[in-house]
């Protein structure tokens, strides 16, 4: 099994997540964190996450990069803002998992 940190967010230090399999991360936000996740996400609109997207490297990506696989991800982030955004204000932790 491969040991990465969980990305930093909002300046957070990586730390080990709670499961680390072939195929998938299980992570763990305390309540901090998930704020930290929510006002982040406050900030992120269509343009930055294009951006962003151009930037990174997809060495391990085994999707197709390109402008459907953009819309998809763009199509997620309201209910992503809204979701974090409750849960910070009700001081609630966030466990959510990642494929790889």
């Amino acid at each position: 099994m491969r040991r990465r940190g969980v990305p930093a967010v909002a300046g957070r230090p990586r730390r080990r997540p709670l499961l680390d399999g072939d195929d998938r991360l299980v992570c763990h936000l305390d309540p901090a964190e998930v704020r930290a996740v929510a006002d982040a996400l406050a900030r992120v609109d269509e343009p930055w996450l294009r951006t962003r997207y151009a930037e990174l490297e997809f060495e391990d990506y085994q999707g197709v990069r390109g402008e459907d696989d953009l819309v998809y991800t763009v199509c997620f982030l309201p209910d992503l803002r809204e979701f974090y955004r409750r849960a910070a204000e009700q001081g609630h932790a966030v466990v959510f998992t990642v494929d790889q």
